[in-house]
């Protein structure tokens, strides 16, 4: 599914992979369940870790064209979480718009 040449954008209820060399989209999936998604992570290649605009932290597993929610954290941050990344170590870092960062 991701590739060196992908990239995954996030948006509202939906996350998009494309293709970085064709501006191509792959693949879009729906996450509904959640608001604005700020920022996107892959974890492996069937899980999605999100980052929104309401404070939380989702876990995804990717299941053809949608995502089935696996872990939630509410006020994970207490403003909009901005970014998320997976660090080498396999913990998680986000960081909020308040430039409050948590791992």
């Amino acid at each position: 599914m991701m590739s060196k040449d992908s990239l995954l954008i996030a948006g509202e209820n939906k996350l998009t992979i494309v293709n970085i060399n064709s501006h191509s989209i792959i693949r879009t999936i729906d996450s509904s369940g959640s608001s604005w998604i700020k920022d996107a992570c892959l974890i492996n290649n069937d899980m999605i870790i999100t980052g929104d605009d309401n404070h939380k932290i989702m876990q995804w597993k990717i299941e053809g064209n949608n995502l089935r929610l696996i872990s939630k954290k509410d006020n994970a941050h207490d403003s909009s979480i901005r970014i998320i990344k997976k660090l080498e170590n396999d913990l998680i870092i986000s960081g909020d718009s308040a430039g409050i960062v948590k791992v």
